[in-house]
């Protein structure tokens, strides 16, 4: 297998669709739409700008690989493929599209068994990233671990319309038990939240792609957090496919046991 620094490959890449991003935000073609992306949602014009920046870099790797992205759909590079990257292009795009400037890039990747090995996440509007190798979580270059408060007082969650009444009625509940409870609607950048004690868990009712939390939950791992669906199942995913449908996400064993 080729040796590739997927850190440095992740940052250009990320940067400079980030950079892309911010130049169509300030312009009224911010909401323009282009049809429907592989993922089921509406592509925004600076959804198909970022992936097509991250796809021609990845082209240019001398490595095979398989690309998973929101847009575009399985894109494969050579005959036989080392690596797998998913890749979300714009995470938060109903914020960028409505002008709430919380959004991002998500990267995951991973090997030819499908083992996750490095994740980057980039909050476009305030250049901070966050990203994940075996050696650890960083974020903006200084090592991360999660909180060590042992209660649940500052909790992010999200909700889609593919949560079912039990989940619902889960989150529901737990929000009786916080003082202070964000929805800011860019889940990978939530998970970051989390993987460096901004926040204390997160909670994702209706989750239902891999590649909107492949990064997300790699970075917040690597920085000692825990992950599971809303009964405790902790094997989230099949190769690249979700096995459930809710995400619990916590800084800690003690928060952790709490739910």
């Amino acid at each position: 297998m080729s040796k590739i620094d997927w850190i440095t490959v992740c940052q250009e890449m990320g940067r400079r669709a980030g950079e892309k991003m911010l130049e169509i935000y300030a312009t009224e073609q911010r909401n323009t739409e282009l049809g429907t992306g592989y993922g089921g949602d509406k592509t925004l014009k600076a959804d198909k700008a970022a992936e097509d920046i991250i796809i021609r870099k990845l082209r240019k790797l001398d490595t095979g690989m398989k690309i998973i992205s929101e847009e575009a759909g399985e894109i494969s590079i050579g005959k036989r493929p080392e690596y797998i990257l998913v890749v979300d292009p714009l995470d938060g795009s109903f914020n960028y599209k409505i002008g709430v400037g919380y959004f991002g890039v998500s990267i995951g990747v991973l090997d030819k068994n499908k083992d996750v090995i490095a994740g980057y996440v980039l909050n476009v509007p305030g250049g901070t990233e966050f990203y994940a190798t075996e050696e650890g979580a960083f974020k903006n270059g200084a090592r991360i671990r999660t909180g060590k408060r042992n209660s649940r007082g500052h909790m992010l969650l999200e909700c889609s319309n593919k949560a079912d009444s039990r989940a619902i009625a889960f989150l529901s509940n737990m929000l009786l038990n916080v003082r202070h409870v964000r929805a800011y609607g860019a889940v990978a950048l939530d998970l970051c939240n989390v993987a460096d004690g901004t926040f204390d868990c997160f909670l994702y009712a209706g989750v239902s792609r891999y590649l909107d939390v492949v990064a997300g939950i790699y970075i917040l791992e690597k920085a000692g957090g825990i992950v599971s669906d809303f009964q405790g199942d902790k094997k989230i995913r099949e190769g690249t496919t979700l096995r459930v449908k809710n995400l619990l996400a916590v800084t800690n064993k003690h928060i952790y046991d709490m739910f």
